[in-house]
């Protein structure tokens, strides 16, 4: 017979909001097992992503595996060659019929039909994991339980030095000794809001940044587990406010800033070392499917480097 801890457990929905980056996909494939071990009950809400007009060459390139290399080309090949649960990852779709849970593409977080769908839904936390979308008031209000803030952002960055975005290329630029992820209260700025809780690791400077960002993965599956448990079980969750003498916000870096961090030996992606990431997070070593798999990324990669004026 359950007891109402039991039940409270089962029925505690959170909203995860997730952006297209490899980091965040494979954040999800990772956590949603493990929410739902811990008898969380996930919605997956994919949040589109408008990229920049104006990149850089090289942000355009590195964009290119960040973003669309795994919607494009990866979750299309899985869906038509599953590798039947075996594999660490899986596509969305494959992932939401192995765990039963509600995958959704979202056009625009602050639609009111969509924020009274999860009204009716009775979701009462939301976890942004590097959505690009601005959350307005309105959606931030609906998270807000008698004044309790219940949306939470899971940053790239150790706040409040590095705001924004590419934090890892600046923490890589500034020869930092470690990168971090930082859990917050959602508020009307920027990664701004009180902070709940940070988790660093040391910096590896001879990875690219991009294989930093897929290595913190992992961790980012412990803080939001750890703080979920926390506020499920009724323990206080109360974030901190920033230090506002030391907050640095970081925009897209210039042509300059990308030249001076290659001279300094800095990567921003490294082919070979994403593509097997992907394989052994979403294939299976020595088998048929892995080598279907490798096949096509390398096509992809040689139709996007051969286009002179790429569009992704």
């Amino acid at each position: 017979m359950k007891n109402q801890a039991d039940t409270n457990r089962i029925h505690y929905k959170v909203a995860l909001f997730v952006g297209s980056d490899i980091f965040s996909q494979l954040l999800m494939n990772l956590v949603v097992p493990k929410l739902t071990e811990e008898g969380f009950q996930p919605y997956i809400f994919l949040t589109k992503h408008k990229a920049g007009k104006s990149l850089h060459p090289e942000i355009r390139h590195l964009e290119f595996f960040e973003r669309n290399l795994l919607p494009l080309i990866i979750y299309p090949f899985l869906d038509e060659h599953p590798v039947h649960n075996n594999s660490k990852c899986l596509s969305p779709k494959l992932l939401s019929q192995k765990y039963n849970v509600t995958v959704m593409s979202i056009d625009n977080v602050n639609d009111p039909n969509f924020i009274q769908e999860m009204r009716c839904l009775n979701i009462t936390t939301g976890i942004i994991i590097r959505s690009y979308q601005k959350f307005g008031q309105e959606i931030i209000t609906f998270f807000e339980n008698n004044s309790t803030p219940m949306l939470w952002n899971l940053h790239p960055g150790i706040l409040p030095f590095y705001r924004g975005v590419m934090t890892f290329f600046r923490s890589m630029a500034n020869q930092e000794k470690e990168i971090g992820l930082s859990l917050h209260v959602v508020d009307s700025g920027w990664d701004s809001g009180p902070i709940i809780d940070i988790i660093k690791t040391p910096l590896n400077l001879s990875d690219d940044m991009l294989t930093n960002y897929c290595n913190t993965s992992v961790l980012g599956v412990e803080i939001i587990t750890k703080n979920l448990i926390k506020l499920r079980d009724q323990n206080e969750v109360q974030g901190y406010q920033q230090n506002s003498n030391t907050k640095r916000y970081y925009s897209f870096p210039n042509n300059s800033e990308i030249e001076d961090f290659k001279k300094k030996g800095n990567v921003l992606v490294n082919e070979e070392q994403i593509k097997r990431s992907i394989l052994e997070n979403f294939s299976l070593a020595k088998t048929n499917h892995w080598n279907m798999l490798s096949e096509a990324i390398d096509n992809a990669i040689k139709k996007v480097l051969h286009k002179k004026s790429p569009s992704y």
